[in-house]
C-alpha cells in the first residue's frame, strides 16, 4: 500500500502551501493576518481532506474527495482576491494558479475513478 504523502495530489498540495506561505510573508500586515491566514488555513484543510480520502474506506472516499474539491474552489477565490487587492503580484498569482489547476485536474481524475 502506497502512503498518501507519496501521492502526486498530496505532494502538489504540499507545494501549494509552501508557495503560499512564502507569498503571505510579503502581504501587508492587515492582509497577512486576515486573508493570508485564512487562505493558508484553507490549504491545510485541503491537505487534510486529501489525506483523509487517501485512507478512507471506499464508501467514504468520495465524500472526502468532494470536500477537497470544495476546499480548492475556496482557495481559488482567496488567491484571486489576494491578486485583486495587490497582496500578490502577477507572477505569484500565476504560479499559485498553476498549482491550483494541476491539483484540480488530479482531484477530478480521482473523483472519476471512484
Amino acid at each position: 500500500m502506497r502512503l498518501i504523502n507519496e501521492e502526486p495530489v498530496f505532494l502538489k498540495s504540499y507545494d501549494l502551501y509552501i508557495a503560499l506561505y512564502e507569498a503571505v510573508k510579503k502581504f501587508n500586515k492587515s492582509d497577512r493576518y486576515s486573508l493570508g491566514e485564512k487562505t493558508k488555513e484553507k490549504v491545510l484543510e485541503l491537505i487534510e481532506s486529501i489525506t483523509k480520502a487517501g485512507y478512507a474506506k471506499a464508501e467514504w472516499k468520495a465524500i472526502q474527495i468532494e470536500q477537497a474539491i470544495i476546499d480548492l474552489e475556496l482557495i481559488k477565490v482567496f488567491i484571486r482576491l489576494a491578486y485583486d487587492t495587490n497582496c500578490v503580484n502577477e507572477k505569484q498569482y500565476l504560479s499559485l494558479q498553476d498549482h491550483i489547476q494541476e491539483i484540480g485536474r488530479m482531484l477530478g481524475g480521482w473523483k472519476k475513478s471512484q
